[in-house]
Formats: structure tokens, sequence, C-alpha cells
């Protein structure tokens, strides 16, 4: 058992916009947490509908949670991550996607896994998800598997760790060494963040299905295009830090786009708008280009580009 007279503090941050059909649900499942919270954060990123009306009716009808709102312009659910970071005080910090749901359990499990866990030096507790679908394909999220110094198998597989920043508790101090959500990207910020904490921290998961990802015709993470486009755009900056030597530059490349059904993006778009988009995205090294032609995208296109 957690002996709650001493336990370590928990903040939670809610980014939201127009997220009206779903914040009632999201915040009782917050309000339902076995594990006491410290203060739960509603950051709204510019909300025109009803939402802000929701949440204070759910204030008033639950005094005893403290729920600090805070309205912004719309700029994007990284920045408003990053707010509620820096307005945060508590040792732990969650993430809850206002479409996503929690068990009560949640942050009582992480919590006694922080305890519990024979890794030194942990920094992120994530857990197992399970998707609430509506009539729209969903893809195959990662099951929990990668625990200890994970930063090279996270680089390489892509973002294997959640799929969903919902499903992590992070310690406070991983903000404060490896920065805040990169404000830059608009997919992909969750796995970029994970691979900077991932650099310095251990990692380690909870084997229960925690987290209740809502996969809806509206998600954010539906948009298959945008998200291999952001994927390349995050893998390509981080070799271009690690230093790594042309070969292994390549090679690992290569591993990645093996993992990464990239021809999608030539099924969801015209040839001139991949032409487009891979003019503003890749940054790599002929020789790098050259390889992934012969693999994972037809050779002609890169012979368009100049590459090849």
């Amino acid at each position: 058992m957690i002996d709650f007279e001493k336990r370590k503090t928990v903040d939670v941050i809610i980014p939201v916009l127009n997220g009206a059909e779903f914040i009632e649900g999201c915040l009782e499942s917050v309000g339902n947490q076995s594990y006491p919270l410290e203060k739960i954060l509603i950051i709204d990123n510019g909300s025109t509908d009803s939402t802000k009306r929701k949440i204070f009716k759910f204030k008033n009808k639950n005094k005893k949670l403290k729920i600090d709102y805070c309205y912004i312009q719309e700029r994007g659910p990284s920045l408003a991550r990053n707010f509620g970071i820096k307005e945060s005080r508590s040792e732990y910090l969650a993430f809850l996607d206002v479409d996503d749901r929690w068990r009560p359990n949640k942050i009582e499990e992480q919590i006694r896994l922080f305890n519990t866990s024979k890794l030194r030096n942990l920094g992120l507790v994530y857990n197992q998800v399970e998707i609430i679908r509506e009539k729209v394909k969903v893809p195959t999220f990662p099951k929990a598997k990668l625990r200890g110094y994970i930063f090279e198998r996270l680089l390489l597989g892509g973002n294997q760790l959640t799929g969903s920043s919902s499903a992590v508790l992070i310690k406070r101090e991983c903000f404060e060494k490896c920065g805040f959500f990169n404000e830059s990207l608009t997919f992909g910020e969750d796995w970029e963040m994970w691979l900077r904490i991932s650099k310095f921290y251990t990692v380690d998961f909870v084997n229960l299905k925690l987290t209740l990802i809502n996969w809806h015709s509206q998600s954010i993470q539906n948009n298959t295009r945008r998200g291999i486009i952001q994927d390349l755009i995050i893998l390509n900056r981080f070799y271009k830090y690690e230093q790594y030597s042309p070969t292994d530059n390549r090679i690992n490349c290569l591993k990645f786009l093996r993992r990464t059904n990239y021809k999608i993006l030539l099924n969801l778009s015209n040839e001139e708008e991949v032409l487009e988009s891979l003019k503003k995205i890749f940054d790599l090294q002929r020789g790098i280009i050259f390889s992934l032609s012969k693999i994972a995208i037809i050779p002609k296109i890169f012979g368009k580009l100049g590459w090849i």
C-alpha cells in the first residue's frame, strides 16, 4: 500500500481545444483517481465552443478538486502542455488529452512503480493502453515493452513508447534537465520529448491497460501522412545532433523506414504534393537518399528531386 500521508505530489495537465464533447468524461476520470492529486491544470488552447462552461460546471460540482483553468491563444498542444508545466509545482506530472480517459488506479499504479522499480535514475513511467473506437480504421498501438535506457531503441523504432502522452507519468526534473515539448512540431512532439528524456533517464512501464485512447474521426493521430512527415523531421534532427557516422546514419535510417509504412505517403497524395513535401522535409546526405530509394520509396520520385 502507498502511504498517502507521505505521498509524492502529482499535477495533471489537460490541453484542450474545442473539447466540449469530451471534457466532462475526461475530468471525471481524473477526479476518480484513487491517488490524491495536487492540482488539475486545464489549458484552454483557444476554444470557441462550450468547453469553458462545461469545465466550470464540473468545477462547481467538485469543489474538493483543485482545478485551475487557463485560457491562451490557439498555438498548438505543445505550447499548451508547456504552459501547464511552467504553472505546475508538483514533483510528478501527468498529461491527459481531452478525448482520452484514465482507469481509476492509473496514477496510483505508476507512483507505486516509481517507488518499487529496480531501475536507477527512473524518469518516466508509462502503461498499456486500450482503444475506444468509432467506425474508423484503428492502427496497432505499441504494447508496453521498453524499459531501462531505451534511447537507441526508441530512435530506431519510432514512437513505440505509448502512442499517447496520456499514458505517461514524468518526474518534473526531466523537463528541467531536458527542456519542454518542441512547439515547432505539430505531430510527433511526444516522441521527440521521450527521446530527449530517454537520453538521460531510464524508463519503466506498468503492464496494465490504464489509459483509454479515444480513436475517432477527429483524432489528430488519424492524419497518417502528416505523422510520417513529422516523424522523419524528428529522426533527421536527432541524427544531426547525435553525430552518427555516414554509415551508421544510413543504416539507422533504413532500419527506421523498414518499420514505417512510408508508401502510405504516396497513396494518400498525388505525386506533386509528395515531391513538395519531400523537398521541405529532407536534409539528408546523398548516400542515405540513394539507399532509401532502393528500399522504401519509388526511385523515380528521388530522381525527379535530383537526389539519385
